[in-house]
């Protein structure tokens, strides 16, 4: 197996790959965000929304294999 297998095959968890929780305020009350940030300090950002039956966490996989490479 490659190692780029290898990688590709890890789980992304809050331990391997923490997150910030933050809130936005909006009328009514606040919405809850997690921002996973990214390593490279110029790299795009990605706004990724989940459905009604999700929730933020249903992105880390997605977080992890982008890890600032959007």
């Amino acid at each position: 197996m490659t190692r780029h297998a290898e990688a590709s095959r890890q789980e992304a968890t809050p331990e391997t790959d923490p997150y910030e929780e933050l809130g936005v305020p909006v009328d009514g009350g606040e919405l809850a965000v997690l921002r996973w940030p990214a390593g490279d300090p110029g790299a795009p950002v990605v706004l990724a929304v989940h459905g009604i039956t999700a929730n933020a966490l249903s992105w880390a996989r997605v977080a992890h294999h982008l890890a600032g490479r959007a």
